[in-house]
């Protein structure tokens, strides 16, 4: 008897760990292999879902109107040319969002900014004036992959959430993975790579040039710790995140969250978790 109650207690006690450690979901593009990509539509579908935070792609029309589209050109009436060489009113026509659509649909979901042009003060002010006048400074967190606009964002906007560069975090993670170090301190507390990435080894050998193609995971459980030591309470998010299996390594490396592209698949995965599934031992 005294076993059973034993074995019924860690088992409620495996069952506790695995709730409080479930990784969020984060709606890449709006889960754009689910719903409409950038779409206010999609954000209305995702918060009926449960989804808590949402990620999209901002750039401006030519009135400096901050939209929701990811490519760098758009084909209207037979006109092909850069999203910036139209109104927005034209854009809403062709079924083009603006964000300040989006940051009106729901204020208890948190809306992750993927900064899509290379212009950086006229983008990011417009876009910082807008998320202001909604009130929402507190529920937005910016991204970008340029480092410009990482600047301005750090000198002119010390306020609002940002990611750490991705440049800063994979030299992190390389650094440790490698070279067993942990190193590189910053003052970001939003943190995010991709779980897993192709990559080109490349070698100076005797005979010549030798190159491997990997599939290289740039998390493990050393890199995480480094990570939650170097950075204060960071959420660490784990991106390119659409199957069973890089979820369940998510939920055991304890990510904050996850991006993908498969919000409905990865919902009702996380469900069963929660229920008790032992899906992922």
């Amino acid at each position: 008897m005294k076993q059973r109650i034993i074995i019924f207690f860690l088992l409620a006690l495996n069952c506790w760990i695995c709730k409080a450690d479930l990784p969020e979901i984060i709606a890449h593009r709006t889960g754009k292999n689910s719903f409409k990509e950038n779409s206010a539509y999609s954000i209305r579908e995702l918060a009926n879902l449960g989804i808590k935070i949402v990620e999209l792609d901002v750039q401006l029309s030519k009135d400096n109107i901050p939209i929701l589209y990811h490519p760098r050109r758009i084909k209207i009436n037979n006109n092909e040319s850069p999203v910036s060489n139209f109104f927005f009113k034209d854009l809403k026509d062709y079924g083009i969002s603006s964000l300040d659509e989006a940051l009106k649909i729901n204020p208890k979901i948190t809306l992750i900014i993927d900064l899509k042009s290379d212009e950086t003060k006229k983008l990011i002010d417009s876009t910082v004036e807008v998320v202001k006048k909604n009130n929402a400074l507190n529920r937005v967190v910016f991204y970008s992959t340029i480092r410009s606009q990482n600047l301005y964002l750090l000198s002119e906007y010390p306020q609002v959430n940002t990611f750490e560069p991705r440049d800063f975090t994979r030299l992190r993670n390389i650094t440790l993975i490698f070279n067993n170090e942990c190193r590189y301190k910053s003052p970001y507390t939003w943190v995010g790579l991709e779980l897993s990435r192709d990559i080109e080894v490349r070698e100076d050998l005797t005979i010549g040039e030798g190159v491997s193609k990997l599939n290289a995971r740039l998390w493990n459980q050393n890199v995480m710790k480094c990570t939650k030591y170097v950075l204060q309470s960071p959420k660490v998010v784990l991106f390119g995140v659409n199957n069973k299996r890089d979820y369940c390594d998510a939920s055991k490396l304890e990510a904050y969250a996850v991006y993908t592209d498969e919000p409905i698949m990865l919902t009702k995965l996380k469900h069963d978790l929660e229920i008790g599934s032992s899906i992922c031992n």
